[in-house]
């Protein structure tokens, strides 16, 4: 929960007032992983699962998400 301004929380970004989401979400993509770590950045969120797979999303904006240019 929190800002999801730039789509850092995985959910829609129509979610939420003024981009606020006040309620915890279930994010579907991640039932099946288990994750290990995560990493919040400010407009950015990584986690790292068992298997050694990544996933990320927000904000791109200095290649946070580790996508590319």
């Amino acid at each position: 929960m929190g800002s999801n301004q730039n789509g850092m929380l995985g959910v829609p970004l129509t979610e939420g007032k003024g981009g606020i989401v006040s309620k915890p979400r279930l994010i579907e993509a991640l039932l099946g992983p288990v994750i290990v770590d995560i990493s919040c950045g400010d407009r950015h969120t990584v986690v790292a699962t068992e298997s050694g797979e990544s996933y990320s999303w927000g904000s791109n904006e200095n290649g946070q998400l580790g996508l590319g240019t």
